[in-house]
């Protein structure tokens, strides 16, 4: 445990450049740009296309989209950021208080079906394999 901490102190809080510009004040510290973000966004927004200058723009496309054209319909799965628990156990206990759960070691399995981690996974746990 204490590697990636010591990793983590020595190579992102405690670089020569951090603690030489922000601690000690005694290095050239870096030019920074302010932008005038009020400005900015006013800049943005006058340079708009003429097809969307106003914010009537969606309604105007599903205004086009008649009610009787036939639109195909997709099934899709959106699996973002899945987390893998090697010792993901089924029947184990799901909320044991701790951030992981749904293991061995996770305390005794629940005589409450709903509380136990479930072949598919668990709402709380990561996934198992």
């Amino acid at each position: 445990m204490a590697s990636p901490v010591l990793d983590s102190l020595t190579q992102n809080l405690m670089t020569k450049n951090r603690v030489c510009n922000e601690w000690l004040g005694r290095c050239a510290k870096p030019v920074i740009k302010e932008i005038d973000l009020d400005q900015w966004v006013s800049d943005l927004l006058a340079s708009k296309p003429e097809s969307i200058a106003n914010d009537d723009f969606v309604n105007n496309m599903y205004a086009q989209m008649t009610p009787d054209s036939v639109k195909e319909t997709v099934t899709v799965v959106h699996i973002s950021d899945p987390h893998l628990d090697f010792q993901y156990v089924e029947g184990a206990l799901a909320d044991c208080g701790s951030y992981l759960c749904c293991r061995a070691e996770s305390g005794p399995a629940p005589t409450d079906p709903s509380k136990a981690a479930g072949a598919w996974g668990s709402y709380i746990c990561d996934l198992p394999q």
